[in-house]
């Protein structure tokens, strides 16, 4: 089982793939649908696997708010507090994700803004994971790791603010 549950749209799997690459990257392990074998029922599998997980990613985009399993995925995530999302471009939010802090980029294209987003959201995932057995390497990422641009989020009473 996985440490880092990743839910994403079929359409946005470039964006999934480069959060996946990031997360090994610094030493933690992924499940994303691309690891399903032809011929095992699915939903079964990404039921064993979103429940094992200690972090659920998920990629919002102007295409995955519309999905339901995506928003299932991370509804679980949400319920069980170790949901880390990254919204993709502009779109807006699925009720109530609109309340978690979220990587918010909004210039993919571009290479630095990119590898910000992508730190941002492993910082995000390892706060929540909160390894003890992490390599050298992984810890080494943390630390060069910058301060992640994250989405405001919105006070619910004037006593907030």
């Amino acid at each position: 089982m996985a440490d880092v549950f990743i839910s994403y749209s079929r359409e946005d799997f470039a964006y999934a793939k480069a959060v996946a690459d990031q997360i090994v990257t610094d030493g933690g392990s992924v499940w994303w649908d691309r690891q399903l074998s032809a011929g095992v029922i699915f939903e079964s599998e990404i039921r064993r696997e979103l429940k094992a997980a200690k972090c659920v990613v998920v990629i919002w985009t102007a295409t995955s708010v519309g999905r339901d399993w995506v928003i299932a995925e991370a509804e679980d995530g949400r319920q069980r507090g170790i949901l880390v999302p990254l919204q993709v471009g502009a779109c807006e939010l699925p009720l109530p994700f609109g309340r978690v802090q979220t990587v918010l980029c909004d210039d993919w294209t571009i290479d630095a803004r990119r590898r910000e987003c992508l730190h941002a959201v492993s910082h995000g995932v390892a706060a929540k994971v909160r390894l003890d057995s992490r390599d050298a390497g992984t810890r080494a990422a943390e630390l060069r790791l910058g301060s992640p641009r994250v989405r405001p989020t919105i006070p619910e009473t004037i006593d907030e603010l």
